[in-house]
C-alpha cells in the first residue's frame, strides 16, 4: 500500500536578511536633520560655525525637497528644516557678537598703549613735604633717586620727573622724642595725592605717589 505523499517544504536561502532600502524622501529628511543638528551644535563656536551654516543651508534644501516629494517622513523633514533654519541666524549672531568683542578689545588695547606712551613722555612736577616737631629722618625716592636726610624742622623739596613716575616718602621721628608728631605729603602737579600723619610713641608716616596720580603734561 502506497504511503501518503508529503507536500514539498520550501527551503529559504541561508544568509542575513536584507532590509528594504530607504525611500529617497526619507533619506533626504534624515540628512536634513543630521546636518541641522551639527549646524546647531557648532553655531556657538565663532568661525567654526561658518562651516555649520553651510551644512544648515544644504540641510534646509534637503528638507525642502523631502517635503515636496510628499514622502512618509514629512515630520522628520519638517524637524530637519526647522533646525537648519534656526541654526543659521544663531550662528550669525554669535559671529557678530564675537566680532564686536574683538573690536572693543582692540580699541581698549590701543587706548592703553596710547596712555602708556603718553606716560612715558609725561613731565610731572613733584613736591615732597614733611612736618615735624622733633628730630626725624626723611627717606624718599624720586628726582635723583633714593635719598636719606636728617631734619629738625619742617622740610620740603621739589623736582620735575619725566616718564613713568614712582614716588615714595617716609619720615620717622627720633624714638627719644616722647611727644613727637610727624606728617608727610606728596603733591603732583599741584594736586595732593598722598598724605599721612604719625604720633608718638615711634611716630612715623609714609606716603606714595605714582604715574596714575594727577594729570599728564606731555611735551610737544
Amino acid at each position: 500500500m502506497d504511503s501518503p505523499s508529503t507536500p514539498p517544504v520550501a527551503i529559504r536561502p541561508s544568509g542575513p536578511e536584507t532590509k528594504p532600502p530607504l525611500k529617497p524622501g526619507r533619506t533626504l529628511a534624515v540628512v536634513s536633520l543630521v546636518f541641522g543638528a551639527v549646524a546647531l551644535l557648532t553655531a556657538w563656536v565663532p568661525l567654526v560655525n561658518v562651516a555649520g551654516m553651510g551644512l544648515a543651508a544644504a540641510g534646509a534644501v534637503c528638507g525642502g525637497i523631502a517635503l515636496a516629494r510628499r514622502s512618509g517622513a514629512r515630520g522628520l523633514a519638517r524637524a530637519g528644516l526647522a533646525v537648519c533654519l534656526a541654526s543659521i541666524p544663531m550662528a550669525y549672531t554669535v559671529n557678530q557678537t564675537a566680532a564686536r568683542v574683538i573690536s572693543e578689545s582692540n580699541a581698549q588695547f590701543e587706548k592703553s598703549m596710547a596712555t602708556f606712551k603718553a606716560k612715558a613722555k609725561a613731565q610731572r612736577t613733584v613736591e615732597f613735604r614733611v612736618t615735624t616737631n622733633a628730630p626725624a629722618v626723611v627717606s624718599y625716592l624720586g628726582g635723583d633717586g633714593s635719598q636719606r636726610t636728617r631734619i629738625t624742622e619742617d622740610w620740603s623739596t621739589e623736582f620735575t620727573e619725566t616718564g613713568m613716575l614712582i614716588s615714595m616718602l617716609d619720615v620717622v621721628a627720633d624714638p627719644a622724642a616722647k611727644s613727637a608728631k610727624v606728617s608727610c605729603e606728596i603733591i603732583i602737579d599741584g594736586q595732593s595725592v598722598s598724605k599721612e600723619t604719625g604720633t608718638a610713641p615711634y611716630a612715623s608716616a609714609s606716603c606714595y605717589g605714582s604715574d596714575s596720580d594727577g594729570p599728564l603734561h606731555v611735551p610737544e
